[in-house]
């Protein structure tokens, strides 16, 4: 099919087509300054590092120790092609609602794309001091509790692909001692049966991460429970863990009932 080049729009919204003008920034550049952003754009610096911010929110853009953006995780990150996804949403919310409500802290859906994991659906706690809203966004899997509860049903031969390979695009390249970590971090996980994150995506936040399965076990994607950390001692009580596994049994069974897999 031809390409067309495309003409403005009559409607252009100014604030949309500059955040998509960074966007093509990071993907060209690589590494821009609020400065280049600034007068790429015509605008003040304020507005244009208010732009960065929310890219970087949104983890399509990190920012390095010399105050540069770098493209982010999602830039480029794999497309979730699969349309069971929305209906897990859909189907999984007034469990994530209700848990919610049990816990008082922040309730995440997840699935894992190759090594990151993709953040499906946030449900916030009403708490003034809370973990915030990350739907959309995109982290690595192997700094996540959901990430390593997804990442603990691999093979020891995949995760030594994905992690210790320096071919570009298999995956995170990992040190010996950073691997060797995440490998015991891996067997704890399996051993209790959900994995705990402590401080390993962001300082001061702690999470827990629960396996989501079809009927024949397989894992599908993850429920999170995120707090600070601080309070990550209360999830990981008899009833924090009973109103987490209660909430994960609701939504296999939802699972189940709706026919989800792999291929739907």
């Amino acid at each position: 099919m031809q390409e067309k080049i495309q003409r403005r729009p009559s409607y252009a919204i100014e604030s949309v087509d500059n955040a998509l003008r960074l966007l093509q920034m990071l993907r060209d550049e690589n590494a821009i300054r609020v400065s280049d952003a600034a007068a790429e754009l015509d605008v003040a610096r304020s507005t244009a590092h208010r732009l960065l911010a929310m890219l970087v929110y949104r983890g399509f853009a990190v920012q390095d120790e010399s105050r540069r953006y770098l493209p982010g995780l999602g830039i480029g990150v794999s497309p979730v092609l699969d349309s069971w996804t929305n209906t897990l949403r859909m189907e999984s919310m007034p469990y994530l609602e209700r848990l919610r409500d049990e816990t008082g802290e922040t309730v995440h859906l997840t699935v894992r794309v190759s090594d990151r994991v993709r953040f499906l659906e946030t449900v916030e706690s009403r708490a003034s001091l809370k973990v915030g809203d990350l739907k959309g966004a995109v982290l690595t899997a192997h700094r996540t509790a959901s990430g390593m509860v997804s990442l603990a049903e691999l093979r020891d031969e995949e995760l030594a692909l994905m992690y210790r390979s320096k071919n570009e695009g298999v995956g995170t390249y990992l040190e010996k001692r950073e691997f060797t970590a995440l490998m015991q971090r891996l067997v704890e996980t399996r051993r209790a049966g959900y994995a705990t994150n402590r401080g390993l995506a962001e300082p001061g936040v702690g999470s827990i991460g629960f396996s989501l399965r079809l009927p024949s076990g397989r894992g599908i994607a993850a429920l999170t429970v995120a707090s600070p950390l601080t309070r990550l001692y209360r999830l990981t009580t008899p009833e924090g863990l009973r109103h987490c596994l209660d909430a994960v049994a609701k939504i296999d069974e939802e699972i189940r009932r709706q026919g989800i897999d792999l291929q739907s």
